[in-house]
């Protein structure tokens, strides 16, 4: 979501997704598409996200790797 929503709008949609990812109907279905379902919380996930980048922009930008290429 953007960078300015507001923080009582992104605890409400990470609980509400929480909830979806509980039931197993749903977490079935998205395991066989090929998800790897975690449900960690919004700190958790910018960390993850921010040690990717650094451990894959500095390939990506060797190798060239553009967006929509």
């Amino acid at each position: 979501m953007p960078a300015k929503t507001p923080p009582e709008i992104v605890t409400r949609i990470h609980a509400d997704t929480i909830t979806a990812l509980a039931d197993p109907v749903l977490r079935r279905r998205l395991e066989d598409l090929g998800i790897v379902v975690v449900g960690s919380t919004p700190a958790e996930l910018a960390a993850f996200l921010r040690a990717e980048t650094e451990k894959w922009g500095p390939v990506i930008k060797e190798a060239g790797i553009r967006a929509g290429e």
